[in-house]
């Protein structure tokens, strides 16, 4: 039912494929040498001709370049969104995860009515550069780890305000616990969700990390009709950078398999 994948670089497309994962998700920052066409042009034919499909980008922005606080500037962000949101479009991804918390923390004492809005704004930005180049733009709700746009119900808010055809939020199974919000919203807004993203330290084995409840995070997404691709994140580099890293991956494979 869902088309599943991982986050990583170049380094782990062929152990990814034959583990079974169907794509990768990469960092934005990989398509965006200094902005420049010239630099970017040797580097395209590597996404376009990888051995395993790369149908999604993360990290949107990068930390220098804010979208709230008294800093914003918005001639950048549309210069910089563009160009990104374009490269994604060009080379045949379709997803764009709008995290970012450097760029979008808010400043202490800064008022948070006006950085919602300078958000929303920026969001606007990119839900119509993505309506322009057939890209996606998945709001990411940010649990603790950012001041702003915390939770999964929040992004469904900030997609019914804009309406905007190629914006939507993402669940993260991580970012919703340690937010402590119910699986609940998923079920009834899930045709909100264009995105999702697991995190897998337990799952592959490895101690010290976070227990998720999978079985009702699934049930969550399959009662909302949400059929599309999910991530597995791998925050610490524990799992790509294990010697037994093909072993791992099919594991992981295998147990999201059964969902």
């Amino acid at each position: 039912m869902f088309r599943i994948g991982i986050c990583g670089g170049f380094d782990i497309l062929e152990d990814a494929k034959n583990a079974g994962f169907k794509f990768v998700e990469m960092a934005v920052g990989s398509l965006m040498p200094a902005e420049n066409e010239e630099a970017f042009a040797p580097s395209r034919a590597q996404f376009e001709n990888a051995i395993l499909p790369i149908e999604a980008f993360n990290c949107f922005l990068p930390g220098h370049l804010k979208t709230t606080g008294p800093d914003v500037d918005y001639s950048a962000l549309e210069k910089y969104i563009n160009c990104a949101v374009r490269r994604v479009g060009e080379i045949n991804a379709s997803i764009i995860v709008f995290g970012s918390g450097g760029a979008r923390q808010v400043p202490d004492g800064f008022d948070m009515a006006t950085a919602w809005k300078q958000l929303e704004k920026t969001a606007t930005i990119a839900g119509e550069a993505g309506a322009k180049y057939g890209v996606t733009i998945v709001m990411e709700p940010l649990g603790k780890e950012c001041n702003i746009l915390q939770k999964v119900s929040e992004g469904i808010d900030m997609a019914d305000r804009l309406n905007l055809s190629n914006l939507k939020t993402l669940a993260d199974v991580h970012h919703m616990m340690h937010a402590n919000e119910n699986y609940d919203i998923i079920r009834s807004d899930g045709g909100k969700l264009g995105h999702v993203h697991l995190s897998g330290m337990k799952i592959a084995g490895f101690t010290g990390g976070d227990a998720y409840d999978y079985p009702e995070f699934f049930s969550a997404l399959k009662t909302s009709g949400y059929k599309n691709r999910v991530s597995m994140e791998d925050h610490s580099g524990l799992i790509s950078n294990a010697p037994s890293r093909i072993e791992i991956f099919q594991k992981i494979v295998e147990i999201l398999s059964t969902y």
